[in-house]
């Protein structure tokens, strides 16, 4: 939605779904390449923030660190 709708602002005459497929392809590519494929780091924290507001992402994130500097401190 967030790709979209940068288009859409910027004049560009794309459906919702031609940006939804454009950045499935992209992803998948990605993924597939021979060399340096796109992988997941092991310790990567996987969000969906595609109900969450920008203030609700900036919560998690800073939870998501505190965790993580109280988990080095013991």
């Amino acid at each position: 939605q967030r790709r979209y709708d940068e288009l859409v602002k910027k004049d560009a005459r794309v459906t919702f779904e031609e940006v939804f497929k454009n950045l499935n392809d992209r992803d998948r590519h990605d993924i597939n390449r021979e060399i340096n494929p796109l992988v997941q780091a092991e310790d990567a924290v996987l969000i969906d923030n595609s109900d969450m507001s920008i203030q609700d992402q900036n919560s998690l994130i800073e939870d998501l660190i505190k965790s993580k500097k109280n988990e080095n401190y013991y």
